[in-house]
């Protein structure tokens, strides 16, 4: 996702441009298209408790990335009507090492069937899986993230949810301003950087097979 916009005026009686503002963003360069993203958890239930392990990997414009992290699933009443989940995620991407956590809680309404709300806390940068829920790959950070579901399992082993996600985002852009004009009556520029935080809501349908 690039941004890049160049803005100015220019007056024909002087033959000098005016207000002239440049627009790059940072993340113009990254890449936006994924060529993989492929994950795995694994869970080890003692009682009422879950343990799981998540594993992942991903190849974004010709570079790697790698994600792991561990969860913890409490099912309150020891049946599936009401459980509590959390966990917690690394990860690393282009040189660059991240962490992030996110936290569940759901409700059985009818048999089978299931109302689960959920935050997300921390960096995401490039992807971001878990169990399969939300695959995410974009230039930007995401500082955080909210989401509510419905989902219903069919014969104990298909799942089919529909998920509202809604993620707050931030990118940074250098910006240049005129400041002048050189001997060929050029404009000069000077740089800063400056930060543009934006929001977006995804709908996912989303199909969990259970082995």
């Amino acid at each position: 996702m690039a941004f890049d916009s160049l803005n100015y005026s220019y007056d024909l009686g002087t033959q000098t441009y005016n207000s002239i503002n440049y627009y790059y963003s940072i993340d113009s360069l990254a890449g936006s298209v994924t060529d993989f993203t492929t994950g795995m958890s694994f869970e080890k239930r003692w009682s009422r408790f879950y343990l799981g392990l998540d594993l992942a990997m991903n190849r974004i414009d010709k570079k790697e990335g790698y994600q792991s992290g561990v969860s913890f699933t409490w099912y309150l009443t020891g049946s599936f009507d009401y459980y509590i989940y959390s966990a917690l995620y690394a990860q690393y991407e282009a040189d660059r090492f991240s962490i992030h956590h996110n936290y569940k809680m759901g409700i059985q309404f009818l048999k089978n069937s299931w109302i689960e709300s959920s935050i997300g806390l921390g960096e995401f940068k490039g992807f971001s899986v878990n169990k399969g829920t939300l695959l995410y790959n974009m230039p930007d950070d995401i500082d955080w993230r909210g989401a509510l579901c419905i989902k219903h399992l069919l014969r104990n082993r298909f799942e089919i949810s529909l998920r509202y996600v809604y993620l707050k985002k931030n990118q940074e852009y250098i910006k240049y301003v005129s400041s002048g004009f050189d001997q060929n009556n050029f404009p000069t520029f000077e740089e800063s950087l400056f930060q543009d935080n934006y929001n977006q809501h995804l709908f996912i349908f989303g199909l969990n097979i259970n082995l």
